[in-house]
């Protein structure tokens, strides 16, 4: 009896810091580097993208009306992995707050981006990334 104790008192430990790390991993700011023929997301669900994999990006002062998440991680302005829109469709959000703009990004799979992260300005990202894939501007 005092075995199953123990064994279930050990169980729930792991299971809280697993919780514990996986919601100190989501809080974390995402970080994104632009370098030639990339851009590098960091952080929880990040990527790395090719740029001549990129459609459209955009600088957007709005999002588009989150129904619920999917798959991901939200907690206040954290809102981070895959969401369906209001209109159904999926989106991935990579956003350590709500402030605006934007950076919208659409791959040619029709995969839909939307970044903003705290300390780095979304406008200087986007002149980046311009200047680093002049052939993106006007996309």
């Amino acid at each position: 009896r005092k075995s199953n104790i123990k064994v279930g008192m050990a169980v729930l430990a792991a299971t809280l810091l697993l919780v514990g790390v996986l919601f100190m991993a989501g809080l974390q700011p995402g970080e994104m580097r632009v370098s030639q023929n990339q851009i590098e997301i960091s952080g929880m669900y990040g990527e790395t993208i090719n740029t001549k994999s990129i459609a459209r990006l955009r600088l957007l002062e709005e999002l588009p009306e989150i129904g619920m998440k999917k798959n991901g991680f939200a907690m206040g302005q954290v809102n981070k992995g895959y969401f369906n829109t209001k209109g159904g469709e999926t989106v991935k959000l990579l956003l350590d707050n709500l402030q605006e703009p934007f950076i919208f990004i659409e791959k040619k799979d029709g995969q839909k981006i939307y970044f903003s992260a705290d300390g780095q300005s979304s406008q200087e990202l986007y002149r980046q990334i311009i200047e680093a894939a002049p052939d993106l501007s006007g996309l």
